[in-house]
C-alpha cells in the first residue's frame, strides 16, 4: 500500500499539563517530516460541556475582538514553545469540533491529529474522547492521560507506525468500552 508523506500535522489547542505532552509529541512529529504543524482553536476547550455551535459556527456568535483575543492567548501560550519552528499555523474554529476538525482534513490542513487524552471517556465536542477518535478517517493519536508516554492510537494510525516514530515505542488502540456499538465497527 502506498501513502503520501506526512506533509501537515493538527493539534487542537489545550493549554495545560496534557496539552502540553500533546503538543510537544505533535511538534516532534512536525520536526521529523518537516511538515506544517496547524493549531486549531475553538472558542471553548473540547473537554468541556458547551451549547451546540452549528457545523460552521452558525448558532454561535463571537465578536471580532473576542476572536482576536482568543486566538491571540494561544498564540502567547504556544509561540515559545515552537523554539526555532517556523512552519506553524493557527486557525480559529467556530463550528462543533467533528464537523470543523473533518472539514480541515478535506482540506488537507494536516495529515495526523495529535489531541491530549484528559481523562477516560471524557468529553470531546458532543462525544467522548475515544468515539470522535475512532470515527475519524485519519490517523489520530491521543496523549495520555496518565503521563507523556502514554500514547493511543486509532485504527488509520496503526498504518502509519513508522511516520509516527511508534514502530520501537509502546502504544496502545484507543479503549473501546465507552463506545457505542456502531462506532465500534466504524
Amino acid at each position: 500500500m502506498t501513502r503520501a508523506r506526512l506533509k501537515a500535522v493538527g493539534f487542537s489547542a489545550w493549554m495545560n499539563e496534557t496539552g502540553d505532552w500533546a503538543f510537544r509529541f505533535a511538534l516532534d512529529l512536525a520536526r521529523r517530516h518537516h511538515a506544517q504543524f496547524d493549531i486549531f482553536i475553538f472558542p471553548c476547550f473540547p473537554c468541556l460541556s458547551h451549547p451546540p455551535r452549528g457545523r460552521r459556527g452558525e448558532l454561535f456568535t463571537i465578536s471580532d475582538a473576542e476572536a482576536v483575543e482568543a486566538e491571540k492567548e494561544v498564540r502567547f501560550y504556544y509561540d515559545d514553545m515552537f523554539g526555532d519552528y517556523l512552519d506553524a499555523g493557527y486557525r480559529m474554529c467556530l463550528g462543533d469540533e467533528a464537523p470543523e476538525l473533518r472539514r480541515c482534513l478535506f482540506d488537507r490542513q494536516y495529515d495526523v491529529l495529535v489531541l491530549p487524552y484528559e481523562e477516560k471517556e471524557g468529553l470531546f465536542g458532543e462525544r467522548t474522547i475515544e468515539e470522535f477518535a475512532q470515527r475519524m478517517q485519519c490517523p489520530v493519536v491521543l496523549v495520555g492521560p496518565g503521563d507523556e508516554s502514554e500514547i493511543h492510537i486509532n485504527q488509520p494510525a496503526r498504518l502509519w507506525l513508522t511516520e509516527l516514530g511508534l514502530e520501537d515505542r509502546e502504544w496502545s488502540g484507543i479503549p473501546t468500552d465507552s463506545l457505542t456499538p456502531a462506532s465500534r465497527n466504524s
